[in-house]
């Protein structure tokens, strides 16, 4: 059984409101607001009610209606970069990946210096004509990119984004994913994904993880532990994902962790979330 211990903690913004709306803020950011694009949609949600996949869908909802609105025109949107970026990866080389909202997807071969837009041909993989939001993305050592989101579409890229593969689609969004250099990665999004490869990402298994929450993220190490963190629940395998338990904590079933991280010396394992909390996921 996983024991969390808290390591740091800042204090919650009170007051919180559900909530869609559009703003521009000409005073000093609470915390959580610091790091803002030229457009930004929130949502806030009571702690009555959850940030569950129908909050999720019609915030994206809003989004997508929004930039049509301050686009000049349907054929003159403004660039997705505009909006936001979700996730960035980077390998020793230098080589980076990043990816975001409406299926922007980048890459550098200088380590930030410079980008590149890369992005797939969307209509070849998205049924309703719609540039999906992309949420996780990795480079791994040889230079090859995987990115995942929107539809359950996990893409591979092995020519620095000139042609990429489908390696999964489905319904569930996909929020998190690891790729480890042994080749076995995981994948983790909404209604309690979890998706498992071991042959570098050619081809995904859908495993029983027990869990209907919204999995944010997860990592693993090559002694088959794996842990996946989400909404109002915290879940690990300790066979590679063979079998799932819940993480017993009041604290993991009652609030959000959004990351997960691990290293091999330490043998556990870290997740960051709300209100600025950081705790050790131990085994």
């Amino acid at each position: 059984m996983a024991v969390v211990t808290p390591l740091l903690n800042f204090p919650e913004i009170d007051n919180q409101q559900h909530c869609v709306f559009r703003f521009t803020f000409f005073f000093d950011l609470s915390q959580g607001f610091e790091d803002l694009v030229a457009h930004n949609l929130v949502t806030f949600k009571s702690y009555q009610e959850a940030l569950d996949g129908w909050a999720l869908n019609e915030l994206i909802g809003h989004y997508v209606n929004y930039r049509k609105q301050v686009s000049p025109s349907m054929q003159e949107l403004l660039p997705e970069t505009n909006f936001r970026l979700f996730a960035v990866s980077v390998n020793s080389k230098g080589q980076a990946l990043a990816v975001g909202a409406f299926g922007v997807v980048l890459k550098s071969d200088d380590s930030g210096a410079s980008w590149q837009s890369v992005p797939p041909t969307w209509t070849t993989y998205s049924d309703v004509g719609v540039d999906p939001h992309l949420y996780a993305a990795q480079v791994d050592e040889a230079g090859a990119l995987t990115l995942a989101g929107e539809f359950g579409l996990i893409l591979h890229s092995t020519d620095g984004g000139k042609h990429w593969a489908p390696e999964h689609k489905g319904d569930a969004s996909i929020f998190a994913l690891q790729l480890r250099e042994d080749g076995v990665g995981y994948a983790v999004g909404q209604s309690g994904l979890v998706l498992r490869t071991a042959d570098h990402g050619v081809t995904w298994t859908t495993l029983t993880s027990g869990s209907t929450a919204i999995l944010l993220g997860v990592d693993a190490l090559p002694n088959g532990h794996v842990v996946a963190s989400g909404m109002h629940d915290m879940i690990e395998s300790k066979d590679d994902g063979k079998t799932w338990t819940h993480v017993i904590s009041p604290d993991a079933s009652t609030s959000w962790y959004e990351g997960v991280g691990t290293t091999t010396e330490s043998g556990s394992f870290i997740a960051v979330g709300h209100s600025g909390r950081i705790v050790d996921v131990g085994g």
